[in-house]
């Protein structure tokens, strides 16, 4: 059994493996030097298990311990060891210009689990609100901004981009297909935005989704941030030039799609005010360590070999 911490970046979300204490039947990993603000959500956890155990029904015991090594949280729950979820990898760009020529970026599913998933869907959502207010002048983040395609049997095939809430734009990115027991497929796809008269930079986010239709435990999911540049970049906030702007990120040239002319982009809206909690000094002092005990009725020992559960809980329970 393994033990994994969440470390968020600025691109996407990592995973740090703790170190565990105990028996095969009683684990222990703790985290030292935790810091939460009032009201604050704690950060994720996930567990990982060998594929022996499957069905095994495991207790969580998590406390949270001040500075003074008094318990000020505790919670206890069962979890049942499911199969393996959907594993969703992609190399969407780290940069967008508005404007400018497609770039190309693929996204891998990968079915991890020892049975064939049906049904399964794919999906890509976007948003330009960010813990950063923006300027009116780095515009926003709609459908008519956004042009997806498909590349498939040669060609590249236009996606619908739907709006959402927040906003967030979302697609699919294929039909429902299935995926084999330890196989992979392959989307590869391709992005670029509308012209727009916006004049700042805009940070935005993305998110990846797949997994089969109403299997929850089987969902797997990526997500990250991107930089919208302004075609036309005001002096004061000229960013470093980056490297293959204009062009697809694959050496070879795909054909151009049909449109000749873009629509143009909607109008500027305000950016969305912050949203994060606030990172200055603790107004109350639960700082210290967050412990977990986990207990199974066989030893699971070894390295780690299938995601089985996703564990986010809150401070103090």
């Amino acid at each position: 059994m393994t033990m994994e911490l969440q470390v968020d970046g600025e691109q996407t979300v990592a995973w740090r493996r703790l170190a565990e204490e105990g028996t095969a039947g009683a684990r222990w990993f703790t985290v030292p030097g935790l810091s939460f603000q009032a009201g604050e959500v704690s950060t994720g956890f996930r567990l990982g298990v060998r594929p022996e155990a499957l069905g095994k029904r495991l207790r969580i015991t998590a406390h949270v311990r001040d500075n003074g090594g008094r318990v000020v949280g505790a919670t206890t729950f069962d979890a049942t060891v499911t199969d393996a979820a959907i594993a969703v990898r992609g190399t969407f760009p780290a940069e967008l210009r508005r404007g400018a020529a497609y770039r190309e970026f693929d996204v891998e599913v990968h079915n991890p689990s020892t049975r064939t998933y049906h049904n399964i869907g794919a999906s890509l959502a976007m948003t330009g609100l960010s813990a950063v207010p923006t300027p009116p002048e780095a515009g926003s983040l709609s459908v008519p901004d956004i042009r997806l395609e498909r590349r498939d049997g040669g060609s590249w095939h236009r996606l619908t981009v739907h709006p959402g809430c927040d906003p967030t734009p979302s697609a699919a990115l294929a039909a429902p297909f299935e995926l084999a027991a330890g196989a992979t497929r392959t989307l590869h796809l391709r992005i670029r935005l509308a012209e727009s008269p916006a004049t700042e930079p805009h940070p935005a986010s993305y998110f990846l989704d797949a997994g089969p239709a109403g299997d929850i435990d089987a969902q797997g999911s990526l997500s990250g941030s991107f930089l919208i540049q302004p075609r036309q970049i005001s002096a004061a906030h000229s960013p470093a030039p980056t490297r293959n702007e204009a062009a697809p990120a694959r050496a070879t040239q795909a054909p151009q799609p049909t449109e000749t002319q873009p629509p143009a982009t909607s109008t500027p809206q305000l950016g969305a005010p912050a949203n994060r909690s606030d990172t200055g000094r603790s107004i109350w002092p639960l700082a210290a360590s967050i412990a977990a005990i986990v207990g199974g009725t066989a030893a699971l020992a070894g390295a780690v070999a299938l995601l089985a559960a996703r564990l986010r809980r809150r401070a103090g329970g």
